[in-house]
């Protein structure tokens, strides 16, 4: 009984299941795509606009307004503002201009 423990515990270090994963496999993951943070929060800078403009979303469009009276085509353009300098949260769905 105990070799049969012993052997089943291996082949679970050895193999782990598809939810598992090896540490050691574990790497760093860069997107050379990603934006990189405006160093202005103005939404009028050149930094930010080139961030915006380069981050990927889908293309749907589910309008949000955002704390800042911005309208943005789907909660991940808002996310992208974020990423890009812009302190901002959802306020409601919806566009901003009932606000």
């Amino acid at each position: 009984m105990y070799r049969l423990v012993l052997v089943i515990g291996l082949l679970c270090v050895l193999h782990p299941s598809k939810g598992q994963s090896d540490l050691n496999d574990l790497g760093t993951v860069t997107d050379q795509a990603s934006p990189q943070p405006a160093v202005s929060t103005s939404v009028d800078s050149a930094a930010y606009r080139s961030c915006f403009t380069n981050c990927r979303t889908i293309p749907t469009y589910n309008p949000v307004c955002g704390s800042d009276g911005v309208s943005y085509d789907n909660e991940f353009k808002l996310q992208c503002a974020r990423l890009c300098g812009i302190e901002v949260q959802v306020v409601r769905g919806g566009t901003c201009a009932a606000l």
